[in-house]
């Protein structure tokens, strides 16, 4: 009954006409609890929600138990689970999904009274939530088994609600159809308020498919566009599979204007695994003059895995003449997995015309836990003239507590010509618990 109520209204004379016309369809005749007709596509919001960066714990464990039992149809369970992690964990910040989806397994149940009170406190307490929308059309379907005609009543009285449940309605229907619609109010000179947009432009991404590529780009283009809509947007385009999203992400990026989505622009091609993103991040933190950004791309190939990455770290090293980013870059190097990574820090400890760089260079060869760091303080201790580094290597020497480098101490205490050298031999060699340390300081008093 319902797909013929909507068939007969499809070619309604104007665009409200098809919106109201689906959404007034939508709630009176929706045929079964739980939005049985979307399930798959909330399970594929969930699922994605679930794997979002950053979240991790105990509570983020029972969270995803809930999942489970949701994706299996085990309702009883699952609504135990939430119940759980909702008293559990009162201020997490996925408390507003585990109620939408503890009402959510309460409708599939037939307890709909309590599932319309779980929805009433996500969308009390939670007004700017992902899952508000999802609530209202649940507690839209449900009016009628709890007889609350005042939920109906507060969507049909809200034209921005019902013109959301109705575009979420039309794609499920007629996606071509919801295109079009959405097409219409994203145009740069709709009228339709930030809401209906945000909502246009998140149905694009999740239902339209490639036919929503385009209209997705020409809103991330439309700089004169609201700041979060265009982010939407670009969420969307980074998502997609495939070449065009990258090239697209790229394309955005070099034309855009505003520092704050310029950044989110450079986090998805920093987190990307393309080529063409990486090669553009390493672009980035070689040309631009933006000290941050330079700062921000550099971050971006230091984390990222493979060989390429190091080879730009030590060309970015070489070319670099900010010494706080050239220091910087130095930590990415000294940390870097790459076999090379010690050599070119010793390198740059023996041949560096910059003071600070071979200062810093000896910091991390000192931080190396092995005897080839060890040996190669020795030799650097030995070849250098600068007294004020000598005693920086001194420092890196009597941290170590190595018999090697106790006896490296033992002989600068008794041969250096520095006697503020040979006071810090002996300080460090005073500082060790090894006995060998107390055998060559009685050692010394003994030549003495």
């Amino acid at each position: 009954m319902f797909y013929e109520f909507i068939n007969r209204y499809r070619k309604s004379a104007s665009l409200f006409g098809i919106i109201l016309t689906v959404g007034v369809a939508m709630a009176a005749f929706i045929a079964g609890p739980g939005r049985a007709y979307g399930f798959a596509q909330d399970i594929d919001k969930l699922n994605r929600f679930v794997q979002t960066p950053g979240q991790s714990g105990a509570a983020l464990a029972v969270f995803r138990e809930g999942r489970d039992l949701i994706q299996q149809e085990k309702w009883a369970e699952a609504a135990r689970r939430f119940t759980g992690f909702i008293r559990k964990y009162p201020r997490d910040r996925n408390l507003d999904a585990a109620l939408y989806w503890l009402a959510y397994a309460e409708v599939r149940q037939s307890q709909h009274r309590e599932a319309d009170r779980r929805l009433a406190r996500l969308i009390r307490e939670f007004p700017r939530s992902s899952w508000v929308d999802d609530a209202r059309l649940l507690r839209l379907e449900i009016a009628r088994h709890t007889g609350n005609d005042q939920a109906i009543t507060d969507e049909l009285d809200k034209d921005e609600e019902i013109k959301m449940v109705a575009l979420q309605s039309l794609f499920q229907i007629n996606r071509e159809r919801a295109i079009e619609v959405a097409a219409d109010i994203l145009k740069p000179n709709s009228k339709s308020s930030r809401r209906i947009k945000e909502a246009a432009v998140n149905m694009l991404g999740r239902y339209g498919g490639d036919q929503a590529s385009a209209m997705l780009g020409s809103v991330a283009r439309n700089q004169s566009e609201d700041e979060k809509l265009r982010e939407q947007a670009i969420y969307w385009i980074v998502n997609r599979k495939g070449e065009q999203g990258v090239e697209t992400v790229i394309g955005l990026y070099d034309a855009e204007k505003n520092p704050q989505i310029k950044e989110r622009l450079m986090y998805w091609l920093g987190n990307s695994k393309d080529a063409r993103a990486q090669a553009k991040i390493d672009e980035i933190a070689l040309s631009t003059d933006d000290r941050e950004v330079r700062e921000r791309a550099i971050h971006w190939i230091a984390n990222r895995k493979g060989e390429g990455s190091f080879d730009t770290l030590i060309k970015l090293y070489d070319a670099e003449k900010d010494p706080q980013i050239k220091e910087r870059l130095m930590y990415w190097i000294a940390n870097s997995k790459d076999a090379r990574a010690r050599t070119r820090i010793e390198e740059i400890a023996r041949t560096s015309e910059d003071r600070n760089a071979r200062e810093r260079a000896i910091h991390w060869i000192g931080r190396y836990k092995d005897e080839q760091a060890t040996n190669t303080l020795i030799q650097l201790y030995d070849a250098q003239t600068d007294e004020a580094l000598k005693e920086r290597i001194l420092y890196s020497l009597g941290r170590r507590g190595t018999k090697p480098a106790l006896q490296k101490l033992f002989e600068i205490a008794k041969n250096d010509p520095s006697h503020k050298l040979r006071q810090r031999a002996v300080h460090y060699l005073g500082r060790s618990k090894d006995p060998e340390a107390a055998r060559l300081l009685e050692q010394l008093l003994i030549n003495k």
